[in-house]
C-alpha cells in the first residue's frame, strides 16, 4: 500500500476549536487507520498539544523550511502566527498568507519524508468518506470538492494521488508562492480559485455531498432540515449541528469530547 499522509492545520485561540479539531483527527484516524497525521500549528494560543498530548512536536522556521516528521502522529509548529487573509483583513498591517504557509510547508515536508500520497483536511471540518473513496474515484494526480455558490472549488478535503509528482516535478508549492501572495481584497484571486489555476487538468472534481452552514445558511440547531441526504462533510456550523452530523453518520460516540472535554481517542 503507497504511504500516506494527512495533513491538518490550526490556529487554536478557544478550547471549542482544540476540542473540534481533535475530534476531527479522531474521525479521520477512525477512517484511516493505517495513514499518518501531520498537523501544523500556525502559533496558536491555545497549544493543540492539550488535546493531543501523546504527539511529537518539532519546530518550524518562520519561512517553512521542510523538517523531518518525528512520528507518525506529529505537530510541526510555527512560533508566531503571520495572518489569515479573510479572518485578519481588518488588521492595521496586511496580513500574510498564514493558511497558505502551513499548507506550502506541510506538502514539503511530506514530499522530503518520501510520501506517495496525501490528504488535506481542515482542522474545523467534519470528513465521513475515507481516503480510500477518494483514490478510487480518482483518475488524475489530485482532486476537490464540488464547487459551491461562491464561485470556487471546496476544498474541505483534498486529496492528492501522486504527491512527489506534485511537489517535486510539478512544483505546486513553487507555483502557488505564498510569500508574495496577496488577499482577495487587495485584487488577487482568492486561493481556492488560484489552486484551481495552477492545477489545472491536473485536477479533477469528486461527486461529493459538501456541507457548509455558511453556504447554506444554516440558522444554528436546524442543519438536519437543510440536508436532503447526509453531507459527507461538515463545517462553519455550531457545535450542536457538528454533533448532529456526527450522529446521522454513525460516529455519535464522538459527541462527548467536541461538546464537553478532550477527545482522548484523537491522542491514543
Amino acid at each position: 500500500m503507497p504511504s500516506t499522509l494527512l495533513l491538518l492545520q490550526c490556529h487554536l485561540k478557544r478550547p471549542e476549536q482544540g476540542r473540534l479539531m481533535a475530534t476531527s483527527i479522531a474521525l479521520a484516524r477512525r477512517l484511516n487507520p493505517d495513514v499518518d497525521v501531520l498537523l501544523i500549528d500556525n502559533g496558536s494560543y491555545l497549544a493543540p498539544e492539550i488535546w493531543l498530548p501523546e504527539w511529537s512536536r518539532v519546530d518550524l522556521a518562520p519561512e517553512g523550511a521542510p523538517v523531518a516528521i518525528p512520528s507518525p502522529r506529529a505537530i510541526a509548529g510555527f512560533a508566531e502566527a503571520i495572518g489569515h487573509f479573510h479572518y485578519d483583513r481588518h488588521n492595521a498591517v496586511p496580513p500574510k498568507d498564514g493558511p497558505g504557509r502551513a499548507i506550502m510547508t506541510g506538502l514539503r515536508i511530506a514530499a522530503a519524508s518520501g510520501y506517495e500520497r496525501a490528504a488535506y483536511m481542515e482542522s474545523d471540518a467534519l470528513i465521513a468518506k475515507p481516503l480510500t473513496w477518494c483514490w478510487e474515484q480518482m483518475t488524475k494526480p489530485t482532486a476537490a470538492q464540488p464547487r459551491i455558490r461562491y464561485g470556487y472549488l471546496d476544498w474541505q478535503c483534498w486529496a492528492i494521488a501522486d504527491l512527489q509528482w506534485l511537489v517535486n516535478t510539478y512544483d505546486f508549492p513553487g507555483k502557488y508562492d505564498w510569500p508574495n501572495r496577496k488577499p482577495d481584497w487587495m485584487g488577487e484571486k482568492c486561493g481556492e480559485l488560484i489552486y484551481e489555476d495552477i492545477l489545472g487538468e491536473h485536477l479533477e472534481v469528486l461527486p461529493w455531498r459538501s456541507g457548509r452552514g455558511d453556504e447554506k445558511q444554516i440558522v444554528d440547531g436546524t442543519m438536519a432540515a437543510r440536508f436532503e441526504e447526509v453531507a459527507d462533510s461538515i463545517t462553519h456550523v455550531c457545535p450542536a449541528d457538528f454533533a448532529t452530523w456526527l450522529e446521522m453518520n454513525g460516529h455519535g460516540d464522538l459527541v462527548a469530547g467536541l461538546m464537553s472535554g478532550i477527545t482522548s481517542r484523537a491522542a491514543d
